[in-house]
């Protein structure tokens, strides 16, 4: 936002304007433009894939208290937004008409420093989850597993289900799950059988945990909320284009 206000305000930096529709830019300026408008679009990419999934995990799951709070992220988290949304395309747009492009990515460039400022402030007060590896990788682990045992047989007790003892999870994952009965076709990849160990230790990709399993069923039952994400996401995105589009045949 900083190089956007110096490309719109900055002596030698903004577009020579001569009559309307009518402008010159040098081939500074415009890759000065360009880098802006680049980092813009790197940084909210960036922020908008992370942001939500860092705020989850500030929340403890064995807390009843925060685990509500949790259930309630995504609603102010989804709120907010729209509301900064609302803000973002109403104040900027007066302060661009009535006084001047570089007092709008002005204000908003401080806008962004503040939110900044306040973000390293609260960093202090933050939780940090340790590293977990790939969590892809679990998931193509059972998979794989579940390819070599698609013939066989699950029994009815849990019990004969693997899973790796309480004292290794601390270390291996950050949290246990239970058993459910959704997609029980994916619990052949926990019957342990004698070639799924392999120098005396167990073979991932022939034999999955309990709780590896229930990763993946809860990632199929996603799949018909992302599927409807995708068609939101879609028309969602093309209001931007929407404005462009009437204000290009607007008469004024």
């Amino acid at each position: 936002m900083t190089l956007f206000t110096l490309s719109a305000s900055g002596p030698g930096l903004r577009s020579t304007c001569y009559k309307k529709d009518e402008y010159y830019a040098t081939n500074s300026q415009t890759a000065l433009y360009s880098v802006a408008l680049y980092l813009v679009a790197q940084g909210f990419g960036g922020m908008k894939s992370c942001i939500l999934f860092y705020r989850v995990d500030q929340f403890d799951d064995g807390d009843e208290v925060e685990k509500g709070h949790k259930s309630s992220l995504f609603n102010w988290w989804y709120f907010s937004i729209n509301i900064g949304m609302l803000i973002g395309c109403s104040v900027p747009v007066r302060i661009q008409v009535n006084i001047g492009w570089g007092w709008n990515f002005g204000v908003s460039a401080v806008a962004m420093a503040i939110d900044i400022v306040f973000f390293f402030i609260e960093t202090r007060l933050n939780r940090y989850q340790k590293p977990g590896g790939n969590p892809l990788t679990p998931l193509c682990q059972v998979l794989v597993a579940f390819l070599r045992k698609y013939r066989v047989e699950v029994p009815g007790d849990k019990p004969f289900l693997y899973e790796i003892a309480d004292a290794e999870f601390n270390t291996v994952v950050s949290r246990k799950l239970d058993h459910t009965n959704q997609f029980c076709f994916l619990d052949k990849t926990t019957m342990e059988k004698e070639s799924d160990h392999s120098n005396g230790s167990v073979n991932p990709w022939r034999l999955s945990t309990v709780t590896h399993v229930v990763d993946m069923k809860w990632i199929i039952c996603m799949l018909p909320v992302l599927a409807n994400g995708i068609i939101f996401n879609t028309i969602f995105r093309h209001l931007s284009n929407l404005f462009l589009l009437e204000v290009e045949y607007m008469d004024a």
